[in-house]
């Protein structure tokens, strides 16, 4: 048997979870509770290894060359690209959300600031919150 390549395996995980966030759409009890946990510290996580990844790849990148004439110019062009391709991510990560507001279905959680309890949180939430 064939095994799926990496593309393949991607499109049939976003398949899934679209399909997933369609039928979760009115549980939001659920998703509150069991689902949202996991996404935040996957993202927290995530935000906390991408800037120091990338950052230490381009110095290792730079500091591998011999030539510092070639590290000069290499490290224009690499500090622009990086800027460039930033600034696209922004504006299209506030872009896209912006237009397809209204189109796309969302969950609405609404919390009551006097529901808070003084208990110690669970180890999610304080993963949730580093």
């Amino acid at each position: 048997m064939k095994k799926l390549s990496l593309t393949a395996q991607i499109g049939i995980a976003l398949l899934l979870a679209v399909l997933a966030g369609v039928l979760l759409r009115n549980q939001a009890d659920f998703v509150n509770a069991y689902i949202k946990p996991i996404g935040t510290i996957f993202l927290n996580l995530l935000k906390f290894i991408v800037v120091p990844l990338v950052l230490f790849s381009i110095m290792a990148g730079i500091l591998s060359m011999n030539d510092i004439k070639k590290v000069g110019k290499l490290g224009l062009r690499t500090l622009l690209y990086f800027m460039v391709t930033t600034l696209f991510a922004v504006t299209l990560g506030l872009v896209v959300p912006s237009l397809l507001k209204g189109i796309l279905p969302t969950i609405h959680i609404d919390l009551d600031p006097a529901a808070e309890s003084v208990e110690v949180p669970h180890l999610c939430w304080a993963l949730m919150r580093l």
